[in-house]
């Protein structure tokens, strides 16, 4: 009786509850491809973790978020993750969903919103990396050219203002007043000649760049900060008759991406390690769902991830160990080798990862 007894009293005052099972949402802010690596992570996590997790793509409109929003709270989730398409837009949802539910986000931020933490890369940072990359492509300086799907949403803002900081040689300051979108910006060596958007329509970007471009013949670099704007910026350089011309540094790890960095016409692209922000984004949603107590190293309402650069030197390393996607299409014609710019830097390694918590610098 006496054994009974201990172990009942074991297993109702000791031994830590079996976390309950949890209801979890991942909704994302476009139906592009690059959510994949992410939504990898997410479900690793989920799978692990006695989680019901649900995948919503949402088209890239507030229209559409919001009704996905309407419907995960009516559907009786007891969390959501959250890539928010206009966090100053949607504030007031944002906060009236986090009332009902714990809220995190993920990739972009809604920093004025009460969701509990934001997972992602540090954007600013990341910007001033691309700035890095378009020093060593273009080491003498010269007009650039920026594209981005957003320059109102977060990480948009932020990867632009890193990248414009970085090129006119100003100090690092993630809360410096954003640079207007109109007019040049000149620096000692590199002048930013435009900055062109495109509402995250990879067709409309294409348009937008070529445009820019017969505007801007003297450009000598463009940097494009969304997983489709360095294909883009190809396409329209070559609608510009400039194909080859150019220097371009990109984002993520798209297979037109990864394709053109190994042909040449692609300098290299910043990477966010994706799969580790989806992971982490759910489980962050799950402790708070669930009332566990994060550790002091761990109650910054911002948690990032590592940032690293994929280049022509590491690619096939990194493709080897999973640490990007293997692509699934061949190189486009006007990514074939014969066509490549030559490539200024001479290292004879290229791995360059780095990373930073939210109180460092880069």
């Amino acid at each position: 009786m006496l054994v009974i007894a201990g172990a009942v009293f074991y297993f109702k005052m000791v031994r830590p509850p079996a976390p309950r099972h949890l209801k979890l949402a991942l909704l994302t802010w476009t139906e592009d491809p690059f959510w994949e690596p992410l939504v990898r992570g997410a479900q690793d996590y989920a799978s692990q973790s006695d989680v019901d997790l649900t995948i919503v793509r949402s088209k890239p409109t507030v229209e559409a978020q919001n009704q996905h929003i309407h419907e995960l709270l009516e559907g009786g989730y007891d969390g959501i993750a959250i890539s928010p398409n206009d966090a100053t837009a949607q504030l007031t949802i944002l906060n009236e969903a986090a009332a009902k539910v714990p809220i995190v986000t993920f990739d972009t931020d809604a920093p004025d919103s009460k969701r509990r933490r934001f997972v992602g890369i540090d954007n600013y940072a990341a910007g001033r990396f691309c700035a890095d990359e378009i020093r060593e492509a273009l080491p003498d300086g010269g007009p650039i050219l920026i594209t981005v799907g957003s320059a109102t949403m977060l990480h948009g803002r932020a990867r632009r203002q890193g990248v414009i900081d970085g090129l006119l040689e100003r100090g690092f300051d993630r809360n410096r007043t954003p640079d207007p979108i109109d007019g040049e910006l000149k620096g000692p060596k590199y002048t930013v000649v435009a900055t062109v958007t495109d509402g995250a329509d990879p067709a409309k970007a294409v348009v937008t760049i070529a445009e820019a471009l017969k505007a801007h013949p003297e450009v000598k670099g463009i940097v494009g900060l969304f997983s489709y704007s360095a294909p883009a910026a190809l396409d329209a350089m070559k609608q510009a008759g400039r194909s080859g011309q150019i220097q371009v540094v990109g984002f993520d790890e798209s297979d037109e991406t990864q394709a053109a960095i190994k042909a040449g016409t692609i300098h290299s692209s910043i990477l966010q390690d994706s799969h580790r922000a989806g992971y982490q984004a759910i489980e962050v949603l799950a402790n708070e769902v669930r009332g566990i107590t994060p550790g002091p190293a761990e109650q910054s309402p911002i948690l990032n991830v590592d940032i690293n650069v994929l280049t022509s030197k590491n690619i096939a390393d990194l493709s080897e160990t999973g640490a990007i996607r293997k692509p699934a299409v061949a190189a486009r014609a006007n990514d074939e080798p014969g066509n490549a710019m030559s490539d200024p830097r001479n290292k004879p390694t290229a791995n360059k990862k780095r990373f930073h918590n939210q109180d460092a610098g880069v």
